[in-house]
């Protein structure tokens, strides 16, 4: 899990950084501060996404107490 949030990050801010060429000086710190933003915003999307993925695919844990128990096969064992 690690692994893909390393490799997440690196992806967002390669993307967060493809507009930061041209500008030098504030323009460029202005740039890299917007990119970063988006970056932010991209990882939180993304975590929300596997959340709301996680809840909707979560296999649903049946009910044990309303089962009634089973009888068993044979007459001696509920004897022994």
């Amino acid at each position: 899990m690690n692994l893909g949030n390393a490799i997440g990050l690196a992806l967002f801010t390669a993307v967060a950084d493809a507009g930061t060429d041209g500008p030098g000086g504030e323009g460029l710190a202005r740039a890299t501060a917007d990119g970063g933003f988006l970056a932010v915003l991209l990882t939180a999307a993304g975590m929300l996404l596997g959340l709301l993925l996680a809840l909707t695919l979560r296999p649903l844990r049946a009910d044990t107490r309303s089962v009634p128990a089973a009888a068993p096969d044979h007459p001696a064992a509920v004897a022994g």
